[in-house]
């Protein structure tokens, strides 16, 4: 039995006895609050510690004597079925109004069609719009065939006519006077002189964005921690990879928390790692403050990733690691 008298359970705020997915999803948000708030009781050394213990006790919780459990007797706290003496069946109550008359349902009617038009109406003024509003439904006797109107004479043609002839008549004498003032002023010819220009060109290389097998550099409390996703292989319908975990120790990583979206949908479909998923070419478990480098191998469902590719991710403490899975992989 431990000597260290903290409860995993209350630092993470889950039940005794969790699975694991609600403990890693409880250790992820716990440590971004750790990060942002400076009041929050714990750190993430805290819940890394506490994420440990839970999986450690998964295979069992009832036999676990190591940790005193909050609540003691869950099924306490379960209301029970059906109706009881302090849960009594609902009684309907007695109708204490007359049912509404018929003019007083149109009356409602028209008060609601009246505040409706305000509201289109102020709407429509705030917008800049003209709304138009009938003071009455339409009914079949107001809807009457109208007298056809006489076509009107198209007047646009003949005006369009005078602007061009104008217009010709204005370039005509424009020409005509500025023939006559070359004839009478005509300008010594120049030589045109040549300039050379040298123009330089700049070529930016934008570097690729990181592919499985780059290493990627990210701070974390205790420094920098490398990753490096390595050695993908498809295994039982899922992709497994093997992350080198490197830098600046103690080392801390949860496999768990990585994720991959798949290119194959629009939005991505994303996939958590899943744990009960391994291949045995490295632990699956999280990286507790190791001070040598490490390997941990997490799998992901793999249905369309060879096909469309994705992107592998890993998030933990508001930092983020992200890796292209090219098709093919």
């Amino acid at each position: 039995m431990s000597d260290d008298r903290r409860n995993p359970y209350l630092i993470l705020g889950v039940p005794y006895g969790t699975t694991r997915a609600d403990a890693t999803r409880a250790f992820a948000q716990r440590s971004r609050r750790a990060k942002r708030s400076t009041t929050f009781p714990y750190t993430v050394e805290d819940l890394t510690w506490a994420l440990h213990q839970v999986e450690a006790n998964l295979d069992d919780p009832t036999i676990a004597i190591d940790h005193f459990r909050v609540p003691a007797d869950p099924a306490q706290l379960h209301p029970p079925d059906g109706p009881g003496v302090l849960r009594p069946p609902a009684v309907p109550l007695e109708r204490r109004t007359e049912p509404a008359s018929a003019s007083s349902i149109e009356l409602l009617r028209q008060q609601a069609v009246e505040e409706a038009s305000e509201t289109l109406l102020a709407q429509a003024a705030a917008n800049g719009q003209t709304a138009y509003i009938p003071a009455k439904p339409l009914q079949p006797a107001d809807i009457r065939p109208q007298t056809p109107l006489k076509p009107r004479p198209h007047l646009w043609p003949w005006f369009v006519a005078g602007i061009l002839i104008i217009a010709l008549a204005v370039t005509a004498s424009t020409v005509v006077y500025l023939n006559s003032d070359e004839t009478e002023s005509a300008p010594a010819p120049t030589t045109p002189s040549t300039t050379t220009s040298t123009s330089t060109t700049t070529t930016t290389t934008i570097a690729p964005p990181p592919t499985l097998g780059d290493e990627i550099t990210q701070a974390s409390p205790s420094g920098p921690l490398n990753l490096r996703p390595t050695a993908p292989v498809n295994a039982f319908g899922f992709l497994c990879i093997v992350f080198e975990v490197s830098g600046s120790p103690p080392f801390f990583f949860v496999p768990e928390l990585s994720t991959i979206a798949i290119a194959s949908a629009d939005p991505w479909p994303v996939f958590a790692a899943d744990p009960t998923v391994a291949t045995g070419r490295a632990p699956t478990g999280i990286v507790f403050g190791d001070t040598e480098p490490t390997n941990r191998e997490a799998c992901w469902p793999a249905d369309g990733v060879q096909e469309f590719g994705g992107l592998l991710s890993y998030l933990i403490d508001d930092v983020t690691y992200q890796w292209v899975i090219p098709p093919g992989t």
